[in-house]
């Protein structure tokens, strides 16, 4: 299939399309030196899609890709503890904007101050 009949079928622009064949996640076949995809484009571009969509960059699905084995479980398995490290720390960020929101200082450095002193506060005397 042509370039554009690859888009129209994955749902991207030709432009994404180029950028995976210039960093070597798409080879096409050179057909009267024109680009022709088979179906194990439209195959890798599912699966690129699937893995942008669950957060993996693509030097990692290139990775995932070049395998000799299928090693795609554990990338996975890499992912799902950064993800929940990501997720810790966003809940943490979340909570202390919260505190921010309940505050009834009238400045952010008034705030700032408060926090330290009842930090201060909260530590045992060394």
């Amino acid at each position: 299939m042509t370039i554009g009949e690859l888009a129209r079928k994955a749902g991207i622009r030709t432009s994404a399309i180029r950028y995976y064949e210039s960093i070597g996640l798409l080879k096409p076949a050179r057909v009267n030196g024109r680009r022709h995809f088979g179906q194990e484009a439209a195959s890798r571009l599912t699966l690129i899609a699937t893995a942008k969509g669950a957060s993996f960059s693509l030097d990692e699905i290139r990775k995932i890709l070049e395998g000799n084995r299928p090693n795609w479980r554990e990338a996975a398995s890499r992912k799902l503890i950064e993800l929940e490290k990501a997720i810790s720390r966003a809940t943490s960020q979340r909570e202390a904007v919260g505190r921010l929101l309940v505050c009834s200082c009238e400045t952010i450095s008034e705030c700032a101050a408060k926090t330290a002193v009842a930090q201060a506060e909260d530590r045992p005397a060394g």
